[in-house]
Order: C-alpha cells, then sequence, then structure tokens
C-alpha cells in the first residue's frame, strides 16, 4: 500500500442511502455477468451480444469466496454498520476513493468466517482487482466504464479495524445502476451456486434460460456434457432452497432450464 501522507484528504461529506433488510446493492453488471469464478483466476471476461466486453483483472489470483467479502463490505456500509471516515484523491490512481471504517468481527459474523487472516487475504487479493467495461464502435473497443475494487487498505490490528479505500467509480456505480441481491440468501450458498443464483436474480422476469447460457456466465466448466448438466442441476437444487426461489418450480428439460411460480406460492 502507498504512503497515506501522500494522499489529499478531504472531510468526508458522503450521504449513503442505508438499507434496513437483507438486500445489498450492486452494480448491475457485477450480477448479470458475475466477474469471480470457483477456481483461482486472474482475469475473466465476457462479451455481450457482440456489443462490448467486460473483464475483469487482478495481480493475485481471486475467487467467489474473495467477492463474497467485498459485498459483506458493501452492505456493513449500505446498512450503516460500516462508515465512511474520509474521501480522499488519489492522483495516481486518477479517482477519488471513499475509506470506509469496517470492524472485521462484522465482516467474519455476516460471512460465518471465523479466520481474521482469511477476510484480510480476501481483502489483500481485491486490492489487486480492476473492472473494465468496452463498447464495440466501428470494429474498435471504446473503454466506457474502469474502476479498482479498493486499490488501497489498513489494518489497523489494535482496533481489530479495517480502513478500506473503495473507488468512487464502483460506489457511485453501485447507487446509480443497482441491483439487489438478498445478502443472507448469498451467503448460504457455496461454488457454483453463488454465481447461479446472482445471474437468476438478475434476471428475474425471465422463466427459460439455456443451460450453454448459464454454464459460461457461471463459470461452471467440465469434459463432458452430462457432467456440466449435473455441475447445474446440484447448484438450482441448493438455488431452490433460497427465500429468493422457494416459490419457483425450477424443472430442467433437454437443454432448457425453466422458472415458473409455483401455484402454492404465498398460499
Amino acid at each position: 500500500m502507498g504512503e497515506r501522507e501522500k494522499f489529499i484528504f478531504h472531510k468526508a461529506n458522503i450521504n449513503m442511502k442505508f438499507n434496513r433488510d437483507n438486500f445489498v446493492e450492486i452494480y448491475q453488471k457485477i450480477l448479470k455477468y458475475p466477474m469471480f469464478s470457483v477456481n483461482d483466476t486472474t482475469e475473466i471476461s465476457h462479451e455481450f451480444k457482440n456489443k462490448g466486453q467486460i473483464k475483469l483483472q487482478a495481480k493475485k489470483a481471486v475467487n467467489i469466496e474473495d467477492e463474497e467479502k467485498f459485498f459483506a463490505i458493501l452492505y456493513l456500509l449500505q446498512t450503516g454498520k460500516a462508515k465512511i471516515v474520509e474521501k480522499i484523491e488519489l492522483k495516481s490512481f486518477n479517482t477519488t476513493a471513499s475509506v470506509i471504517e469496517v470492524k472485521i468481527s462484522d465482516i467474519s459474523e455476516l460471512t460465518n468466517c471465523n479466520s481474521y487472516e482469511h477476510i484480510l487475504d480476501s481483502v489483500r487479493k481485491i486490492s489487486s482487482c480492476t473492472l473494465e467495461i468496452f463498447m464495440f464502435e466501428k470494429g474498435k473497443a471504446k473503454k466506457t466504464f474502469f474502476t479498482y475494487f479498493f486499490p488501497f487498505y489498513e489494518y489497523i490490528s489494535e482496533k481489530k479495524v479495517l480502513n478500506i479505500f473503495i473507488d468512487d467509480r464502483i460506489l457511485i456505480a453501485c447507487q446509480k445502476k443497482p441491483l439487489k441481491l438478498n445478502i443472507a440468501d448469498y451467503l448460504c450458498l457455496k461454488g457454483h451456486a453463488k454465481n447461479l443464483y446472482k445471474y437468476l436474480s438478475s434476471n428475474v422476469s425471465k422463466e427459460k434460460f439455456h443451460i450453454y447460457t448459464i454454464t459460461k456466465r457461471c463459470h461452471i466448466k467440465a469434459k463432458r456434457k452430462s457432467e456440466i448438466k449435473r455441475a447445474v442441476k446440484r447448484a438450482l437444487i441448493t438455488v431452490g432452497k433460497t427465500q429468493m426461489f422457494r416459490g419457483k418450480k425450477i424443472t430442467i428439460k433437454d437443454d432448457f432450464i425453466y422458472l415458473k411460480n409455483s401455484p402454492f406460492q404465498n398460499k
């Protein structure tokens, strides 16, 4: 991490809209195009309808367990359990950042992770992540969005407090173009079920999904088609038990997944 004295500090003056439920607001493209895989990776990209590309890059390999720590920090901020204490200008990164003070015990309790070192390791890895979105114009890629997740962090061991320097561009995106994620549901899931839950949650009006689309978006890989189907089915069974999808009838037929409201829902 860089030295604090090189930063330009401003008095914090940001109005946060606090949530009072189990939902966290996240930039919509992070949910529609899941960017973290079950397995460690340093780069994931996705092209959408030949119109553009979204790309995650990390200097240190990251996975979906690291992402959940990021979502937890956002949730704690949006519920008022974490707070913005400073706003700084990061000239070398050409951006501003909000310094968020969060108790590591709150992250631990929310994510059910008892290892503080594991949480710190996730923060360390995500601090190397960047997210880029390109749109294709006349055959050329034009960058339309770029953000660091949090380029810096500090751990104050005697207070068991983390200071997370979150890039304001991603905070603004979460406020202006959000989708809601049920954090309680999400954190109870494991493996591929996490990405499947995110993807289905961001497409709640759809009733029909091709398995190829699901496997591509959720980074489900296997050598045989039958293995892919089994992996999707296992993830669907778990997702179907969540609060969000408990009232849905989920079926797989041929190469399609169907989600329909149960006739007994809300009765």
